[in-house]
């Protein structure tokens, strides 16, 4: 039986942060940072079944697309992934009654929508990046025993000689690396070759740890972005900066899920330009998201 110090369960028996009952939530699940994009999805729901809104963590779940689905904000960083991934987890994994675990592994089918950081000066803001690979920064998943295939291992490896390379060694954190399934970017590459495919940096915060400085502090790495840009592995370049796909990758694989990140570019940082129409930057994210997950 797991504790009740380690399963911590409300008086109404939903799990303690998302406020959550195992009825409320469907096996595929939209994730976005900001509470209010979670409401952005819901009117494209023909039915809402549940709302919660907890702390950060704002839930709907309802038909979309003709299919049932979750849509959940997480708030901001891998922290919050930590909880959010768990938590669902168990939502689906663990009978809350017997606090046990459920004979019967439940996949589920996680997709984050959100923002970023370009870093390649030929990628303009506004175009959609989808994570390939992730390399988390965050120290999230050194929390955690779970097999590694050779492939992240050697992009940890090469990043690791790479920042050697460029004089910025040692590192101020311990780099993880994590992935996309590969059928899901089988359906990417066949059906959506305008989105560009690449590896995602995950940084623990939005200024220092992504290279940022408003004049106030110095900073161990300066211009991040621009050695970031520089990095190859497999063909594949590092393309943009955000703060939570690592950990969703990182975590869904840990758990035996399946997650991918679609994330929209609103700052170019090698240009040091920010994207016109937010708004309309966003939409397209969502729509195209939906439209790619409901695919998958």
């Amino acid at each position: 039986m797991i504790d009740f110090s380690e399963l911590i369960l409300t008086n109404t028996g939903a799990i303690y942060h998302l406020n959550l009952t195992p009825d409320m939530i469907a096996n595929k699940i939209i994730l976005v940072g900001d509470p209010d994009r979670v409401t952005k999805i819901g009117k494209r729901m023909s039915i809402v079944h549940h709302e919660v809104q907890h702390r950060e963590f704002h839930t709907l779940t309802g038909i979309l697309n003709g299919e049932p689905v979750s849509v959940l904000s997480t708030g901001i960083g891998t922290d919050n992934i930590d909880i959010v991934l768990t938590e669902l987890d168990a939502l689906v994994n663990i009978d809350f009654n017997t606090r046990t675990l459920k004979p019967h592994h439940t996949r589920l089918k996680i997709l984050r929508l959100g923002t970023c950081g370009g870093v390649q000066a030929d990628i303009p803001t506004g175009s959609l990046v989808y994570s390939k690979f992730s390399i988390g920064s965050d120290g999230l998943m050194g929390f955690y025993q779970y097999p590694k295939p050779h492939v992240l291992e050697n992009l940890v490896n090469s990043f690791t000689d790479f920042t050697q390379a460029q004089g910025i060694s040692p590192l101020p954190f311990i780099p993880y690396a994590s992935s996309s399934p590969e059928n899901w970017l089988t359906i990417l590459y066949e059906k959506y070759p305008h989105i560009h495919t690449g590896i995602t940096f995950t940084g623990n915060g939005f200024y220092g740890p992504q290279g940022r400085s408003l004049g106030r502090i110095e900073l161990k790495l300066n211009d991040l972005e621009k050695k970031l840009e520089q990095f190859t592995f497999h063909h594949d370049r590092i393309l943009n900066i955000e703060m939570e796909t690592s950990g969703i990758l990182g975590m869904a694989n840990a758990l035996g899920h399946e997650a991918g990140s679609l994330s929209v570019i609103l700052a170019n940082r090698s240009q040091k330009t920010f994207h016109s129409d937010v708004e309309e930057a966003v939409e397209k994210l969502i729509d195209t998201g939906i439209e790619l997950f409901h695919q998958l």
